[in-house]
């Protein structure tokens, strides 16, 4: 009996022995979790949730007008039905740009149908450039794209526009200046 009871006193002591390591395992996971929602939070807190201040606002304002500055948005003209009889299609100059030895124009027309792209540049002191090339078809609009020669303009502030036309649909962009240095 004796034997029994020593047998019995062992097991329940290694039995309470297990029982408190497994709660201290469990009481440090809970602790570090606890401690890394801390941090967690604490680095949340480093973040200025409040709405921006006037001083916030202007600086953003700011660099928004340098970046249109910088390089002028794409322009589009929704054109209202034409004389002739042809759907109105839009037109968007992305851009002119000088280049070093050409002007680069690009832009493009929301038609369904084939058609022309037409440039006219119009220049310092009256002087004006036009020239017609046939738009290229991408996923769902014409591409009107050109390059010309500096040879060809002068130094000075110039206006871009581009027609597209077809023989269903005509249409015209916005002006774009651009400057030849």
């Amino acid at each position: 009996m004796k034997k029994f009871t020593l047998i019995a006193l062992v097991l329940a002591a290694l039995g309470f022995g297990l029982f408190t390591f497994y709660e201290g395992q469990s009481s440090n996971v809970a602790t570090t979790t606890n401690e890394s929602d801390t941090q967690a939070t604490e680095e949340q807190q480093d973040f200025n949730l409040n709405p921006p201040t006037q001083e916030e606002q202007d600086s953003g304002n700011n660099v928004k007008e340098e970046l249109d500055n910088e390089k002028k948005p794409v322009q589009e003209a929704e054109n209202e039905s034409s004389e002739s009889g042809k759907k109105s299609v839009s037109v968007t100059l992305a851009y002119a740009e000088d280049r070093g030895s050409s002007i680069a124009v690009s832009g493009f027309a929301n038609s369904s149908s084939s058609g022309n792209c037409t440039l006219t540049l119009s220049g310092p002191n009256a002087k004006s450039y036009t020239t017609t090339t046939q738009a290229v078809f991408e996923v769902n609009k014409y591409d009107c794209s050109f390059d010309v020669s500096q040879t060809k303009l002068s130094k000075g502030t110039w206006k871009a526009q581009i027609q597209y036309e077809s023989t269903k649909e005509i249409g015209v962009s916005n002006e774009f200046d651009f400057e030849i240095s």
